[in-house]
């Protein structure tokens, strides 16, 4: 008789549920609720609540690549091109779930609180990269360019989530993003 879980199963629960009712509601009892299994198994798959709460924001942040990635392609791209396919590729309703739990993030690691802090310094490293890798300058030029593509897109995604898309729909019209 095999085993009816396995970690990409119970991290599978875990990102649901963080989706679902935010970064708060995660913890070991409610993941294993959701998946169906003790919480002491999901203590097996991840010892700590920093490193379940670190492996959900790693699998939100690779769905959020995978989705660009598709979109803006792996060919360099002038850094206007880039921001342009971006901000149009994170408006789709298949990157809403994973982009409100990033700007969740962000708020609570703004609040100064960890694991938070680490992870968005983290997950600001793997943005920049991502971009850097994507834009067609020099490169002396290209991280400065990734993190202020970056700081333009969390400046639209925090309008996105706080205002609503009318008004990150304006802001990116003012910044020539969309007609």
């Amino acid at each position: 008789m095999g085993y009816r879980h396995d970690r990409e199963g119970v991290l599978g629960s875990a990102v649901a549920l963080a989706y679902e009712s935010g970064l708060p509601e995660l913890t070991f009892r409610s993941v294993g609720r959701r998946a169906g299994i003790p919480d002491r198994t999901v203590v097996y798959y991840f010892p700590t609540k920093d490193q379940l709460v670190l492996a959900v924001l790693q699998q939100a942040t690779a769905q959020l690549i995978d989705l660009l990635a598709t979109t803006v392609g792996a060919e360099p791209r002038r850094v206007d091109e880039l921001l342009q396919t971006s901000w149009d590729a994170l408006r789709r309703p298949e990157a809403d779930h994973a982009l409100r739990l990033y700007v969740e993030t962000v708020g609570l690691a703004a609040r100064g609180r960890e694991p938070y802090r680490s992870i968005v310094t983290q997950l600001t490293a793997t943005w920049t990269t991502w971009f850097a890798t994507r834009i067609a300058l020099e490169p002396a030029e290209r991280d400065d360019q990734a993190v202020a593509i970056l700081a333009t897109l969390d400046g639209l995604l925090l309008l996105q989530v706080t205002a609503g898309p009318q008004v990150a729909g304006a802001a990116a019209r003012g910044l020539g993003l969309t007609a």
